[in-house]
């Protein structure tokens, strides 16, 4: 079968998590020229673009209607991931570092591949659990296809890992699918290109976090003069509550044993 360079192509918007199917049709004879194998390859945010595909093969895209009803959130889980197949001409690798979600200090450096043909991201199933980070079994097995749609060799996705991952001083909390990525730890696809929407210098190699929304500034690292501050803050409101409980408090009266003893029994102090 000849090697496809086709994009999962999307439809609607990430809220609902799906992607359309490629489908592959039985070859059909041609006496075309132009029908011949092409190795571009394009992706383009917001729209399909398939190009790429070898003699005799035709992408077929499910649509769905805008009429659907509203997905639960089980629902809006993908029904199928998917890996792309392609050796790009030129890839774009991020230096990344990566912690588990609940311990924002034990940071491992590696690498991210950027990929739009996948549509999620994705964490190696071996590099992980050679990092010992925490993996979560999902409700349903997830089936993996290929943007050929062959069923990648892996099989099902059955777990999912929280982390953190910090880019240059940029970090935020995502939920990856665990699968089997050979030579990559961990891929980010479209729907984290469509989020942040990075300005990517393909001649150079450089990806720029300029255009990102509120939340992934949230778990930024504080610089030392704002924790300096804070601690400064802390001290200085710790130290006021202190002044304010002592001035609020009742004076203590220390009284004598005349005081606190009853008249009646003046006569017994000799047996106190």
């Amino acid at each position: 079968m000849n090697e496809l360079g086709v994009r999962a192509a999307t439809f609607n918007d990430y809220l609902c998590n799906r992607f359309s199917v490629l489908e592959v049709e039985e070859p059909r004879e041609s006496t075309d020229d132009t029908d011949t194998f092409s190795n571009s390859f394009q992706c383009q945010t917001g729209s399909s673009s398939v190009k790429g595909l070898g003699r005799g093969f035709k992408p077929v895209l499910n649509s769905v209607s805008n009429k659907t009803q509203k997905k639960t959130p089980d629902e809006q889980i993908p029904d199928e991931f998917f890996l792309r197949t392609l050796n790009m001409e030129r890839e774009i690798l991020m230096k990344i570092k990566v912690a588990p979600s609940h311990d924002k200090k034990s940071f491992i450096s590696t690498n991210a591949l950027l990929d739009c043909g996948a549509n999620v991201i994705f964490v190696d199933k071996k590099w992980a659990m050679e990092q010992k980070l925490p993996l979560t079994p999902l409700r349903h097995p997830i089936p993996v296809f290929n943007v050929d749609g062959s069923k990648n060799s892996a099989g099902n996705v059955t777990h999912s890992v929280e982390v953190i991952i910090d880019y240059e001083g940029h970090r935020e909390r995502v939920t990856a699918e665990v699968t089997d990525l050979g030579r990559n730890q961990i891929i980010l696809g479209y729907t984290w290109l469509k989020k942040h929407n990075p300005e990517i210098d393909w001649s150079k190699g450089e990806v720029k976090m300029t255009r990102c929304p509120r939340s992934c500034h949230l778990l930024k690292e504080k610089s030392v003069f704002l924790r300096v501050l804070e601690k400064e803050e802390e001290e200085a409101a710790y130290h006021a509550y202190a002044i304010r409980a002592s001035i609020e408090a009742p004076p203590k009266i220390e009284k004598t044993i005349e005081e606190m003893v009853p008249s009646a029994y003046h006569q017994y102090y000799g047996r106190f």
